[in-house]
């Protein structure tokens, strides 16, 4: 099962990986928060067994743990690191210019094992610059806490704030860059996806249902209980002295071009610092906007939270269709603007947002208008059989999307308040996100699906755009079809795109697996050349998914009906 995600390389991310000159770094870029068991410290030739709080760490250090053992870091910019049993990590480049953001480059290579990030200071402000490496799969973030698991074939990751882009190493990801490494075997996996993890194996990328994975980070290796104390220790210490590097007052190395970096002396080949307050490193503030993991630093108020994000209608109409747009409409866009035509629906929804520069698990009340347009020739494809949808009685509306606020245009998807709805966010893609009203407390239910023969699904709603140097251009959905084999477990589908931003209609097609657990739809690689993630509803009579090919820079959303 496999979902590429992943337009975000100009979209979300809005960067390429790149390879930068590492600087001169000699100073502690953190500290040893707790630890228990069995850890380990290897710089060069020197080695020191019995890991301790308060002991600090360098770049170009190897840390590790055996079984039961447990390691908590907290870092420079305010970022903390778990390491969890039989864990091997290095910090490979760990630099944070306070005065220059952009020249921020972190690297950390986990050779194996267990390891939960959350991003500091240096990592929110220039996402561009960090990198995780695995011996498979590299991992570029969007403001975030997640956990890998890898061995020397498997890394699996699953995500509890913001997002990350794992690929796999190919000529296009090199080992060395930072940054999310762009293309069509990366895939995005978000907060969102709860139930999801992103895989790599044999040099493929894939999103996967957690009850179908081959490992789950946080189950073949759980935190330890002091974890989340340790991480919250970590965020109140980096609130209180503003997080964004460790700055030692003593400390003559470290400057270049009026830059701040951690820095401190180090006696050669033991890896032992020597400081004139002898004390725990403290942090400068330069940043009000660096966000540690403590929720989001919101810019426009329009969410309980401070967060920005616009839940819109499924079509519109704008002026002209070759202008960068944010709102695609399924019909034509003309000159005039005229009333919202078709049916209009409420969207409201409880769901995680966060700025620009990346989002957390807020909880939010939001409702938008949603307008709908059938589209044209829906036949769908020929099935042998074709089971009774289960419900008896029509169902009402099931999956509402929206767009990230970034992509908003106009009043028409301005939030509107309602504390009644209740609907919440299961999977996105770079400028939609997918909503849901049977999701309770982050996990989709159970559904009730035919245990044998092919339905067939009509598409009610739809939109599709284009990515085009970072703006989004209008484009039209036709032929759409979508068929579910229950004998199987799979489903296939397939649409064509039109859009003055591409030179002729694009077709695109996907199929891949249908968790019977959860109802979530992932495509597969093979047979696919666009991603799909999105589900059925609680009796199988509805379908929603969100779809990408980021080949072209397509990417829309989707809802569907069982034909009867």
């Amino acid at each position: 099962m496999k979902v590429v995600q992943l337009i975000l390389l100009a979209v979300l991310f809005m960067f390429e990986p790149q390879v930068m000159a590492q600087p001169s770094q000699t100073g502690a870029v953190g500290e040893v928060v707790f630890s228990i068991g069995r850890t380990q410290a290897r710089m060069g030739t020197a080695e020191t067994v019995g890991i301790k709080p308060g002991d600090q760490v360098f770049v170009n250090q190897t840390l590790s743990t055996s079984q039961g053992g447990h390691l908590h870091l907290r870092m420079s910019d305010g970022a903390f690191l778990s390491l969890r049993p039989d864990s091997v990590v290095t910090i490979t480049q760990y630099w944070v210019d306070v005065a220059v953001p952009s020249n921020n480059q972190i690297r950390l290579d986990v050779h194996k094992g267990s390891v939960r990030s959350v991003t500091g200071a240096a990592g929110q402000a220039n996402k561009a610059g960090f990198r995780l490496n695995t011996p498979v799969a590299a991992i570029g973030i969007r403001g975030t806490d997640f956990t890998v698991f890898t061995d020397n074939q498997l890394s699996s990751v699953s995500v509890r704030e913001g997002g990350v882009v794992v690929s796999p190493f190919t000529s296009a990801c090199s080992r060395t860059a930072l940054g999310a490494c762009a293309g069509v075997q990366s895939v995005m996996l978000s907060a969102y996806n709860q139930q999801m993890v992103a895989e790599v194996v044999q040099q493929h990328a894939s999103i996967i249902a957690k009850d179908e994975a081959q490992v789950v980070p946080d189950t073949i290796n759980p935190a330890h209980p002091a974890e989340d104390k340790s991480l919250s220790n970590v965020q109140e210490s980096s609130q209180n002295t503003g997080g964004d590097a460790v700055v030692k007052p003593s400390d003559t190395a470290g400057k270049s071009n009026g830059s701040t970096v951690v820095s401190s002396t180090t006696t050669k080949g033991t890896g032992a610092t020597e400081s004139a307050s002898g004390g725990v490193p403290t942090s400068a503030s330069t940043s009000k906007e660096a966000a540690v993991n403590t929720g989001s630093v919101a810019k426009t108020v329009t969410t309980t939270n401070g967060s920005t994000f616009t839940l819109m209608s499924s079509a519109s109409t704008n002026s002209n269709s070759d202008a960068a747009v944010s709102v695609a409409p399924l019909t034509p866009i003309t000159a005039d603007v005229g009333p919202k035509a078709s049916v209009t629906s409420e969207l409201a929804s409880r769901i995680i947002a966060e700025n620009e520069t990346g989002y957390t698990l807020k909880q939010i009340d939001t409702i938008a208008n949603a307008t709908v347009t059938p589209p044209t020739n829906t036949t769908p494809p020929a099935v042998d059989v074709k089971p009774t949808v289960p419900a008896a009685t029509p169902e009402a509306q099931v999956f509402y999307w929206g767009r990230w606020n970034t992509y908003a245009e106009n009043a028409e998807q301005a939030i509107l308040r309602d504390q009644v709805k209740n609907k919440q966010i299961f999977t996105n893609n770079s400028v939609h996100v997918l909503a849901t009203t049977q999701k309770t407390q982050g996990v989709m239910p159970s559904p009730v699906l035919p245990a044998t023969g092919n339905m067939e699904f009509v598409m009610d709603k739809g939109e599709a755009v284009v990515m085009v140097a970072e703006k989004v251009r209008a484009a039209e959905i036709s032929n759409p079809k979508l068929a579910i084999n229950f004998d199987t477990s799979r489903f296939n589908t397939s649409l064509d795109v039109n859009s003055t931003a591409l030179t002729d209609t694009a077709h695109l097609n996907a199929e891949g697996t249908l968790s019977r657990s959860s109802g979530l739809l992932a495509s597969s690689v093979v047979g696919s050349n666009m991603n799909v993630s999105g589900a059925l509803s609680s009796t199988g009579s509805q379908a929603g998914y969100v779809f990408e090919q980021p080949a072209t820079g397509i990417s829309g959303a989707t809802s569907w009906q069982a034909q009867p």
